[in-house]
């Protein structure tokens, strides 16, 4: 999964590099015309890629851990759900901006804010597989 990974994302970034560099530096004219098409194509795959790699990762934690007994793991599952949640819609949010709103000036002042959150999420839940990993007892059965 991780080369899998590796291969798909490097398309992507190695197709924003000739897009960017190529295109704007032959054709200026036809940059922004192109851009408009890709970039939603860009974000709903980054949409996509984030929403595989958290069910992959809470499939695991499901029946690799909670199905196995391991019940101190129920509240990193039940949590991850919650951020899932909240990332995805930051990035459908995101990717409305792009195909709805011509103006590209509300994007340049979403675009770090969404990613902000999503890093302090991301943040928040590598804190959190931490302490639950570090406790000794599991949790009570609800």
């Amino acid at each position: 999964m991780k080369c899998v990974l590796l291969v798909i994302i490097g398309i992507m970034n190695a197709t924003v590099i000739c897009m960017i560099f190529l295109i704007q530096a032959t054709y200026p004219t036809l940059g922004p015309h192109i851009q408009k098409f890709y970039a939603p194509i860009d974000k709903a795959f980054g949409l996509l890629t984030d929403l595989l790699l958290n069910l992959a990762f809470i499939w695991k934690v499901h029946h690799e851990l909670i199905a196995n007994g391991l019940t101190k793991y129920r509240l990193l599952f039940n949590l991850n759900i919650a951020a899932i949640i909240l990332s995805l819609s930051m990035d459908i949010a995101l990717l409305v901006v792009v195909l709805v709103l011509p103006n590209s000036f509300i994007y340049t002042c979403i675009h770090p804010i969404v990613y902000s959150v999503k890093l302090a999420i991301e943040l928040m839940m590598a804190d959190l597989i931490v302490q639950v990993t570090q406790e000794q007892y599991q949790m009570p059965e609800i």
